[in-house]
């Protein structure tokens, strides 16, 4: 599909609030991959089953706000009849001028240096589409479900969680998907600053 075809059939039926893929009311056959990235917490005076859900409640709301939706759990592809928020359309501004650099490069199977850029611009756009718990703008319709390819991981602390994202730009929109891979995990406790980004800068180098 077109970009435009795309775009023109991921409307939905609400002035206010975005929906979930596939609901009732749409223009059409196309959705908007949205990305978000967030850890939340709580205080460990519950059973370990509702610190993990008050914990991924917060998460979703802290950030680009995602509260209050039926997530349904989705593979990691943006397919022939999506399109990336932040990257395809309402570019962000550093992908739109080509001012961002590349974080390293990774060499392909068949020799081609592929860069790797930062995330960050796609999360910014998140935040500016959805608004944030104080100050919304159009979240996701409250009770919506939702497909999200997700990824969690609950850890009783003192700890350091960290999440990561990664996203595939197909080269050929109209023939490849664009693959999301998404992980999470927990970190040695490390005393310092300079240690916890030392730790994160490995554990990116090596993804």
């Amino acid at each position: 599909m077109e970009l435009e075809d795309v775009v023109n059939g991921a409307v939905g039926p609400f002035d206010e609030y975005c929906d979930g893929y596939g609901n009732a009311g749409a223009s059409g056959l196309g959705y908007v991959s949205v990305l978000k990235l967030q850890t939340g917490k709580v205080r460990a005076d519950m059973d370990k089953v509702l610190e993990g859900i008050v914990s991924y409640d917060r998460a979703e709301t802290l950030g680009a706000y995602v509260g209050q939706i039926n997530m349904v759990a989705a593979s990691s592809f943006c397919g022939l009849n999506g399109a990336v928020w932040g990257y395809h359309l309402a570019r962000a501004e550093s992908i739109a001028d080509a001012s961002i650099q590349p974080l390293f490069y990774r060499q392909r199977g068949d020799g081609v240096k592929i860069p790797v850029y930062s995330v960050e611009p796609l999360l910014d756009a998140g935040r500016a589409l959805f608004g944030t718990m104080g100050e919304r703008r159009f979240p996701p319709l409250p009770g919506a479900h939702v497909n999200c390819a997700v990824k969690s991981h609950t850890v009783k602390g003192p700890t350091s969680i960290w999440c990561a994202i990664g996203l595939a730009m197909a080269e050929d929109r109209q023939r490849d998907s664009n693959l999301f891979v998404e992980d999470a995990g927990d970190a040695p406790h490390l005393e310092s600053d300079e240690d916890r980004m030392a730790y994160l800068e490995n554990l990116m180098e090596h993804m």
